[in-house]
């Protein structure tokens, strides 16, 4: 998900070799040593839960082609939160094909899209619920997967943040993480 920012980091270091000591030792430490929360992290496995920072079309062609190489379970999940003036409509046309059922939520920001609008923008193309919170989708998507199934939470970075804080921390209510 994140090959490409981090070949351009690895060249980007190697071109700075000209000007300052950095070996391949620390480069390859910077790699290994690298965390990037709210991106293709998975917080829960059971069922999976993964959050991820998507904001725009192409960053949601990104993290379907993530979820599509991992071969994530089913039933799947997506839990959906963003601003209006983002091009949500391309987001969920992306999106939706890849998930059995939606849950909108709201984001806690003046600019966020009104979950009732996405709703209606889905036309009924898909099974899909509209909860009160963040939270309340998360759990209502757990809900939905089944214990054995996939939860994806994704739309905004406002959205990331919002599950982190009302979920009580990053990674709670969820069981051990896989980046802890």
């Amino acid at each position: 998900h994140q090959r490409m920012n981090a070949a351009l980091a690895v060249y980007t270091a190697r071109a700075l070799r000209a000007r300052f000591p950095i070996d391949d030792a620390a480069i390859g430490e910077g790699l290994s040593t690298t965390r990037w929360p709210g991106r293709f992290e998975v917080v829960a496995r059971s069922p999976l839960t993964i959050v991820d920072a998507a904001h725009n079309p192409a960053a949601v062609v990104s993290l379907r082609a993530a979820l599509e190489m991992a071969r994530i379970p089913r039933p799947r999940v997506l839990v959906f939160g963003v601003m209006a003036d983002k091009d949500w409509r391309g987001m969920l046309e992306v999106l939706v094909p890849s998930f059995d059922c939606v849950v909108l939520v709201p984001v806690g920001n003046r600019r966020a899209l009104d979950p009732m609008e996405a709703r209606f923008a889905l036309h009924g193309a898909q099974s899909c619920d509209v909860e009160h919170s963040a939270a309340s989708g998360v759990e209502r998507a757990r809900e939905l997967a089944n214990g054995t199934g996939t939860v994806v939470v994704t739309g905004s970075i406002f959205l990331v943040a919002e599950v982190y804080r009302q979920c009580g921390g990053r990674g709670s209510p969820f069981e051990t993480t896989a980046s802890t």
